[in-house]
């Protein structure tokens, strides 16, 4: 199945930049579907990149905030940290299978 989303790059403090799918409604509702949407995007990026964190935002109804689902704890931490700036950034869509 292949589907359209949202694709940007949040620097972290650190230097290493993560990197983050928005999903539409429904998109990943659990951990297992965000690892398969992480391992989707890691099989487009340079093998150089593959040490950096992805971090999928499943969008829920209006007003929600998205669900949070990275491949780490301290991803999911900041990237929620910095939620309330996250449509400020650029983003591009990519096609994904998963």
């Amino acid at each position: 199945m292949t589907k359209q989303v949202w694709v940007t790059d949040i620097p972290r403090p650190s230097g290493s930049d993560i990197i983050v799918v928005k999903l539409p409604e429904g998109g990943a509702a659990s951990r297992w579907l965000a690892q398969r949407v992480a391992n989707a995007i890691r099989a487009k990026i340079p093998l150089s990149e593959m040490d950096r964190d992805v971090v999928v935002l499943n969008s829920g109804e209006t007003g929600d905030l998205p669900l949070v689902l990275g491949t780490s704890p301290a991803a999911e931490r900041y990237l929620s940290a910095v939620l309330a700036d996250i449509d400020d950034y650029p983003w591009r869509t990519m096609q994904l299978a998963w």
